[in-house]
């Protein structure tokens, strides 16, 4: 298990910030593919005026059980975003940390 693994139930909402790590960046882009599947998600807000983005997740983005594997972009104006985290920088075994979206016990009867 990665140190930044997260998980949310099926619906609800992650509360997710970025804080900017290099000053010429402009924005931030989280991207999730859940695993064995095509299936991508990306949400990207601007860094406010304290260096920090919100690309928290709501419930129409965590409507799809599953895990999903995750890297947050830091956009520049120059279109070269920096990756985090980076395979091509990582040296040994690399894996990406994942969220979690639990299937929700709502519609489970008793």
């Amino acid at each position: 298990m990665n140190k930044n693994d997260m998980s949310v139930l099926q619906g609800g909402n992650l509360p997710l910030t970025v804080e900017r790590l290099d000053p010429a960046a402009i924005s931030a882009t989280l991207i999730l593919k859940i695993q064995g599947s095509d299936t991508v998600l990306s949400k990207s807000s601007s860094y406010d005026g304290n260096g920090v983005a919100d690309v928290s997740l709501n419930g129409d983005d965590t409507a799809v059980p599953g895990v999903y594997d995750y890297q947050i972009n830091e956009n520049f104006s120059t279109g070269d975003p920096d990756k985090y985290p980076n395979p091509d920088k990582c040296s040994g075994e690399f894996s990406f940390p994942t969220i979690t979206i639990y299937e929700s016990l709502d519609g489970v009867e008793n």
